[in-house]
């Protein structure tokens, strides 16, 4: 959603309390994801936050379940979203650098699960579903790698995404591409037993 659709007083109370909260940790991180700030920015009352949400962890659990269907749904979301080819996907995921909301939202519950150890499960839990969906997406477009070529590969995804965010630069960024690429050809190779070769 669209941060200037807030106020339209036809969205869902719900739904910009979810767009402000994706907002403010995407612009400025997680530590500017205030219960003020989420109701100032979505334009509610402190009681309809705290109906919906009655902790910060249960904001920030939807906040990045939302973030991440964005990537998810390239495989496996509404078909006019999806990709249908190994090549539409390697491209799909090379441009993710581009998408520096992404990467903050994962240091988000990176930090948050530091500070809220309670995450931690819940996160392993996320993450593992996440494989196993990505896994089954892979296999929608005739991919088949072993599930520890996929794990490879997602956590090569995601150092790069946040190795880019860190240097924030366009030589970072065009590396960050080229790795994702190899990465992926890496997984694919995997998928019909055979081997890249170095880049």
């Amino acid at each position: 959603m669209d941060p200037q659709d807030l106020d339209e007083p036809t969205v869902p109370v719900k739904e910009r309390i979810l767009a402000a909260a994706m907002q403010l940790i995407q612009e400025q991180g997680i530590h500017a994801m205030t219960q003020a700030k989420v109701c100032e920015i979505a334009g509610v009352r402190h009681s309809h936050l705290t109906y919906y949400f009655p902790t910060r962890v249960k904001l920030l659990k939807e906040v990045v379940m939302r973030g991440t269907e964005t990537v998810l749904s390239l495989l496996d979301g509404p078909e006019h979203l999806r990709v249908s080819s190994p090549n539409q996907l390697r491209t799909a995921l090379a441009d993710l650098p581009n998408n520096r909301g992404l990467p903050r939202m994962m240091v988000a519950v990176y930090v948050a699960s530091d500070e809220e150890p309670s995450l931690k499960p819940w996160l392993d839990k996320f993450q593992m579903n996440g494989l196993l969906r990505f896994k089954r997406a892979l296999e929608g477009i005739g991919l088949k790698p072993p599930q520890r070529a996929v794990e490879a590969f997602l956590a090569c995804l995601i150092g790069t995404l946040h190795n880019d965010f860190a240097a924030a630069s366009e030589r970072s960024r065009k590396r960050a591409r080229a790795v994702i690429q190899y990465s992926f050809d890496q997984m694919v190779a995997a998928s019909k037993g055979t081997r890249v070769s170095d880049w």
